[in-house]
């Protein structure tokens, strides 16, 4: 469990599947309007998430996913291995967001500006699991679903967070035995 920072609460979420934070419902993290909050999120699969979350419950700064921690200053750094790096402000994904392979190498490297940018996604063996385009943190343009051998299996179109055409899989996230669960 957390400690507080001075003048902070501490926060611990559980999700159902690592993407539900980035999927429409936004989920809220309640801190009572106390400042920034270390956070952890814990996922289904396994892995957990940690960061931290301001006076308005976003998400802001650094967040690391896979083996990280909080130093005594409340500072999110990594222990070990690590799949996700991403920085937030105001809630929306600002600045690099890079994914890691299991070997800690970077396959694949972004910039976000308040929440604008390409999301790409992995199967574990580097194939693309998906793309989307983001703009003001809002999902936009058509989301393309692939299989671990690179086959689109399923599409998406949004517009402003609104699916308005969907063709392939019956539901979303479609997660395959060899998407990375840690």
């Amino acid at each position: 469990m957390l400690d507080p920072i001075k003048g902070t609460a501490k926060a611990l979420m559980y999700l159902h599947s690592k993407y539900d934070s980035d999927f429409p419902p936004k989920l809220k993290i309640e801190n009572n309007g106390l400042g920034i909050s270390p956070t952890e999120e814990w996922f289904k699969e396994g892995g957990v998430s940690f960061g931290k979350t301001g006076i308005d419950d976003s998400k802001e700064g650094k967040w690391l996913s896979g083996d990280a921690d909080f130093d005594e200053n409340g500072n999110v750094y990594a222990k070990g291995g690590i799949w996700k790096e991403e920085y937030f402000k105001n809630g929306l994904r600002d600045s690099i967001y890079r994914r890691f392979d299991s070997n800690g190498k970077i396959i694949y490297e972004t910039t976000f500006k308040k929440g604008t940018g390409l999301w790409k996604e992995f199967h574990s063996n580097g194939q693309l699991y998906f793309e989307m385009y983001t703009r003001d943190g809002y999902f936009t343009d058509t989301l393309r679903l692939h299989d671990d051998k690179g086959k689109i299996i399923g599409k998406r179109l949004y517009v402003k967070d609104s699916l308005v055409y969907d063709e392939g899989l019956p539901c979303f996230p479609y997660r395959s035995d060899s998407v990375p669960s840690d």
